[in-house]
C-alpha cells in the first residue's frame, strides 16, 4: 500500500513523474516546432486545370510562405502535346528548372485542347517528382499526379468529339448574325431603348386612334 512505501519508493516514484513530465513537454515543443516549420515552408505545386471545358492549361504555384529556390521538374514520361510546340518537355522552365519561386507566385501557360487529345489518345495522366529549397537549404521532394480523368462529371472537362465543336461554332456565328446589320454590330444605349419604347407607344397610339376614327358614327347609313 502507499502508505507502507519508503522514502526511497516516493523518490523513484517523482522521478518517474519528472521523466514523463520531460518527454510530453520535448514533444509539445517538437510539435510545435514542426508546425512553424510547415507554416514557413515554401511549397511549389504543379497541376492541369481545365478551361472552358475546352483547353489544358498547366498551373505551377507557389502555395508556400517562404521563397522556393531551384524548383525542378522531372516527369515519368515525356509530357507531349498535341501542339508540337507546346510540348512542355521543350520549354526552358522544365528543361532548367526555376531559379526562384516568390509565395503566391504563379506560372500558367497553355498545355493542349481535350478533344484532340482524346482523338490521338495521348496520355490523359503524368507523374511529376518535384524538388526545391528553401531560404535556409533545406531540401524538399514532393510527389504529384497530373490527371486529367478526375474531371469527368464533375463539370470540369466533358468529352466532346469534333462534331460537337463544329456545332457549337455553328452556334455561335448564328448568334453573330443576329446581331450584326450591313453597318457593323448592333449596340444599343438607354437612350435608344427609351427611344424605341416612345416609337412603340407613339405607334400603339395612333393605331388606336385610327381605330376609333372609323367606329360606329362613320358606320351610321347615309
Amino acid at each position: 500500500m502507499p502508505w507502507d512505501w519508503s522514502s526511497s519508493d516516493w523518490s523513484g516514484l517523482t522521478f518517474l513523474a519528472v521523466i514523463v513530465g520531460a518527454y510530453v513537454a520535448w514533444r509539445q515543443v517538437s510539435e510545435a516546432r514542426r508546425l512553424r516549420e510547415e507554416q514557413a515552408r515554401p511549397f511549389v505545386v504543379i497541376d492541369f486545370h481545365a478551361v472552358a471545358n475546352f483547353f489544358i492549361e498547366v498551373r505551377i504555384t507557389n502555395l508556400g510562405t517562404t521563397l522556393a529556390y531551384d524548383a525542378q521538374f522531372k516527369f515519368d514520361r515525356p509530357p507531349t502535346s498535341t501542339h508540337e510546340d507546346r510540348n512542355l518537355a521543350n520549354l526552358n522552365l522544365f528543361r532548367n528548372g526555376i531559379p526562384s519561386l516568390a509565395p503566391g507566385k504563379e506560372f500558367v501557360f497553355f498545355f493542349d485542347t481535350y478533344p484532340d487529345r482524346i482523338e490521338k489518345d495521348l496520355p490523359m495522366s503524368y507523374e511529376v517528382h518535384v524538388t526545391y529549397t528553401d531560404p535556409s537549404g533545406k531540401g524538399y521532394s514532393d510527389r504529384a499526379v497530373l490527371d486529367l480523368d478526375i474531371y469527368y462529371d464533375s463539370g470540369g472537362i466533358t468529352q466532346h468529339g469534333l462534331h460537337d465543336v463544329h456545332k457549337q461554332l455553328k452556334r455561335i456565328a448564328d448568334n453573330l448574325k443576329n446581331w450584326t446589320d450591313p453597318d457593323g454590330l448592333k449596340v444599343l444605349t438607354r437612350d435608344d431603348l427609351r427611344t424605341r419604347r416612345a416609337e412603340r407607344v407613339a405607334d400603339r397610339a395612333a393605331r388606336t386612334a385610327s381605330t376609333q376614327d372609323t367606329g360606329p358614327e362613320n358606320d351610321s347609313p347615309a
